[in-house]
């Protein structure tokens, strides 16, 4: 098949001038296949834009691929990430089987364990507020520890020590600030809690509502401080704060030897 140099148009045979611009017919169809110029002249150009689409679409999934494989691990919404150093932190190889489960109908032979001191890696300063870790121990929902860093707090962390040793088997959790319902709709609550016991570790999600939630650790956690640390939350709609009001730590003393 023969096509004008110039516009393309098809060629009968014998045509020595194009019939649809006037342009002079090239070379005869058998020196046309032995240079391999048998198509429109924009065929060839046609074919190295393909190859070259095809290239550059293969550059860009394996490009994905390896985004995919190698992308950094992320711990919350937008810049949220995790402390890598936190005042107080208690390290731990050992995971505990945390599960957050119903209030139980008997804690006995557990009970509430009190805590002699309490600390935060960080605190808001309010005037005629107190919000320190201390406020999560006072027994009114009114009151909570807010934390102080920018951002909404991922990494930062509260502790208790306690007055001995003891086998912990339940926490109980109020979260998020519980002085009225626009407070604790303003403020962060913790969706993810990682929850240190003596030894062992483990984390905790959490639903968001304004009600008791309870954990069960199925390990026996021997331990004579808890440290509690922020690792997700749901946003507030006002505050850049995550608060906690309420916690309880219930356990056993060991027996002495």
């Amino acid at each position: 098949m023969r096509y004008c140099d110039n516009c393309g148009h098809k060629l009968r045979e014998d045509d020595v001038f194009c019939q649809q611009c006037g342009h002079k017919a090239g070379e005869p169809l058998g020196n046309r296949i032995a240079s391999g110029k048998t198509g429109p002249p924009g065929t060839r150009r046609s074919n190295v834009t393909a190859v070259i689409i095809c290239a550059v679409v293969f550059l860009c999934v394996c490009g994905l691929i390896l985004w995919y494989i190698f992308k950094p691990e992320s711990s919350g919404s937008g810049e949220r990430t995790a402390a890598s150093h936190v005042e107080g932190a208690v390290l731990s190889d050992t995971v505990a089987a945390a599960e957050l489960t119903a209030e139980p109908d008997s804690l006995s032979p557990y009970h509430k364990v009190p805590a002699v001191s309490s600390g935060a890696s960080s605190v808001v300063r309010q005037e005629g507020h107190d919000n320190t870790a201390a406020m999560t121990l006072d027994g009114l929902d009114e009151t909570s520890w807010q934390e102080g860093a920018a951002g909404p707090g991922i990494g930062q962390q509260i502790w208790y020590e306690l007055d001995g040793t003891y086998e912990i088997k339940y926490l109980s959790f109020k979260l998020g600030n519980w002085r009225g319902s626009s407070y604790y709709a303003g403020n962060h609550r913790p969706r993810v809690l990682r929850i240190t016991a003596g030894g062992v570790t483990g984390d905790v999600t959490f639903p968001d509502g304004m009600e008791e939630y309870w954990v069960t650790l199925s390990n026996s956690c021997k331990a004579d401080r808890i440290v509690l640390e922020i690792r997700d939350v749901y946003e507030g709609n006002k505050w850049d704060e995550t608060c906690i009001a309420e916690v309880g730590i219930y356990g056993k003393q060991e027996e002495p030897k």
